[in-house]
């Protein structure tokens, strides 16, 4: 077999998005994502000799977007989406002009906690916008494209404008989502699939796996981050940037091959090697361990964005009950990062070595609900080398022909 034909076979098979809808979903999932990446910074800056009160605000900003999220299935499952995609949109720029006009500190704090609400709305707006406009065997590799180039552009961006800028690269970002919002249409170009995976058995356990990693990524994985950057203070931008490029890969990478192999199988095997990773560090506590575990944890959470944040949830869904699974995966991550915020200043006095060893504990124990649960992607779209679907088409055709002659 060339070589062409096995490429094609393996990574554009099946794609049937437009142009359009690609374009919508990118813009709106790359100027989303970077609101959400410099509200942090943007909170920091405005507290910045009162770490306390800046916990305090990321655990409300936080819980408004859990909440919303909650909230907003309701919602999204009454009004038209692309009304709603423009309102929350034009409310979160609005917002934003008069918080870089305002100085009283309680006005700003209403005003971040109804942008975190207006957020979280968007995001599941733009979740069920995703689902309608992507296929089921397709999904991993358009939402992989989608990260890849989205953190491929946005990991400098950081880089280069953290701590500085903040309101005005947020405002900038709002207007494109505004902008986005002229290529999107209320009926989708491609026929959503009608049939529902839920199994409420099978979903419990992603869902125990995903609330697993998430309070362990905001908590214990969080205490031992920070100490190690203190640790290696000279290597920490040169790991943030490299834990960026490595999310880069590992959402294209994780798409790709969940749409190839399956879902289940891409989350244990990110699992593992950051469990790995995490392991490595608390037994060596060398620099090279370090920039390993930011490398693999990039590339780990690079998957996750993908398939947890983007495919999963819908997968369990019915066309009626597809904003509810979204909104309840979607909703775990914040609340573990508003626990998180609540209870980091309690733990902080941790040990490193028992951080990151309870952390790689619960790294490890999150996979074992996927042990025990079904594969989200049927049978039919799973990628098997072509000559061996050859064979096995040679199989049915023959039986077929006994069956006839009998």
């Amino acid at each position: 077999m060339e070589i062409k034909e096995y490429f094609d076979t393996f990574f554009v098979r099946k794609m049937r998005i437009t142009i359009r809808s690609f374009i919508a979903l990118f813009l709106l999932y790359f100027a989303v994502s970077n609101v959400y990446y410099f509200l942090g910074p943007l909170i920091s800056n405005l507290t910045p000799s009162r770490p306390w009160l800046t916990n305090t605000l990321l655990v409300f900003i936080n819980l408004s977007i859990a909440i919303s999220l909650i909230l907003g299935s309701f919602l999204t499952a009454k009004m038209n989406r692309l009304q709603i995609m423009c309102a929350w949109a034009t409310a979160l720029l609005v917002t934003s002009l008069i918080l870089m006009t305002v100085q009283s500190l309680s006005l700003v704090i209403v005003l971040l906690c109804i942008q975190g609400a207006f957020f979280g709305l968007g995001f599941l707006t733009f979740n069920l916008y995703f689902y309608e406009k992507t296929e089921i065997e397709e999904r991993g590799r358009i939402g992989g494209v989608i990260v890849f180039i989205s953190l491929l552009l946005s990991t400098p961006l950081l880089f280069f404008l953290r701590g500085t800028h903040e309101p005005f690269t947020v405002l900038i970002f709002l207007c494109l989502i505004v902008f986005a919002t002229m290529f999107l249409k209320q009926k989708g170009e491609i026929a959503t699939d009608e049939r529902s995976l839920f199994e409420k058995r099978n979903f419990l356990l992603y869902f125990a796996s995903w609330f697993i990693v998430c309070f362990n990524n905001a908590t214990l994985l969080e205490i031992a981050f920070t100490a190690l950057q203190l640790q290696f203070s000279t290597l920490v931008d040169f790991a943030r940037l490299l834990k960026g490029f490595a999310a880069c890969f590992g959402a294209l990478v994780g798409g790709v091959l969940s749409d190839r192999v399956g879902r289940k199988l891409v989350l244990q095997f990110s699992l593992m090697i950051l469990g790995i990773a995490s392991t490595l560090v608390g037994l060596t506590m060398v620099d090279t361990a370090y920039i390993f575990l930011n490398i693999i944890n990039g590339f780990s959470w690079g998957g996750f964005l993908v398939i947890y944040y983007l495919i999963l949830w819908g997968e369990f869904s019915s066309r009626k009950s597809l904003g509810t699974c979204y909104s309840i995966g979607l909703s775990i991550f914040q609340f573990s990062k508003a626990i998180g915020y609540a209870v980091l200043p309690l733990l902080d006095r941790m040990e490193l070595e028992v951080a990151i060893f309870i952390s790689s504990a619960l790294i490890f124990v999150s996979n074992i609900p996927l042990i025990f649960a079904k594969e989200t992607l049927p049978q039919q779209y799973r990628w098997a080398p072509p000559d061996i679907e050859e064979y096995i088409e040679s199989i049915k055709r023959e039986l077929k022909r006994i069956r006839g002659s009998v």
